[in-house]
């Protein structure tokens, strides 16, 4: 039998060049509307579910009153609430951006799991750290034209995100980089200006390497 058309369609020129120069991309449009709904619907159903999250931010810029919501296990909720979520495992319009970034073959590494965040809500120290340490699983390498990741997140937004709400942020750059992040940058208590809050609108998509120096800034929104 042979494979099907798709395995083979890849990124675009500008979508590899913006990957290669900032360690992250923003996919715009990725889910429809009637995809979006049905997810936050999952998750109203669902929200006795819904956790602390463990990790917490030390003392400093990233503190908040409130932790992170937490959501772990949607692929086995009961049906139909699990379906939105399996319809994200290799969703028909991500495949050119696995193939080009981990090269036919990929797996899911990680469940699926979905933070929430009120007014207040703490933000999560920087990580990932570039080519500091060597790893099999963590890594971003390019060569002979061709750019491979050995593990990428792949988010979606369930709402919007406005420039300076907080949530999601990293170094542009990051996933290059040869020395360790200062501890004070970790934690964002210097050089605030090299941290970029990604803005994005319901239904967008935004790719990072693992490696891509990364974490979330605290909630401002209402």
């Amino acid at each position: 039998m042979l494979d099907s058309p798709d395995e083979y369609i890849m990124m675009t020129d500008r979508e590899k060049y913006l990957f290669d120069l900032q360690g992250f991309i923003v996919i715009k449009g990725m889910l429809s509307t009637a995809e979006v709904k049905a997810l936050n619907e999952a998750l109203d159903a669902n929200h006795d579910k819904r956790q602390d999250d463990t990790n917490s931010s030390a003392p400093g810029p990233l503190a908040g009153e409130h932790k992170r919501g937490l959501y772990k296990g949607m692929l086995s909720w009961e049906k139909p609430w699990c379906l939105p979520f399996r319809g994200l495992l290799a969703h028909k319009k991500i495949i050119p951006y696995l193939n080009t970034l981990l090269g036919r073959g990929w797996k899911l590494d990680h469940n699926l799991f979905v933070y929430t965040a009120k007014k207040g809500t703490e933000g999560l120290g920087l990580h990932g750290h570039g080519q500091v340490n060597l790893s099999g699983s963590r890594f971003y390498a390019y060569q002979n034209g061709r750019m491979r990741c050995g593990l990428i997140n792949c988010q979606y937004q369930l709402a919007d995100v406005n420039p300076g709400d907080g949530g999601l942020c990293v170094v542009p750059g990051s996933h290059k980089t040869n020395f360790p992040i200062p501890r004070d940058i970790a934690r964002w208590e210097a050089d605030q200006q090299i941290v970029y809050q990604v803005p994005m609108k319901a239904g967008d998509l935004v790719i990072f390497s693992e490696s891509t120096t990364h974490g979330t800034l605290p909630w401002t929104s209402d």
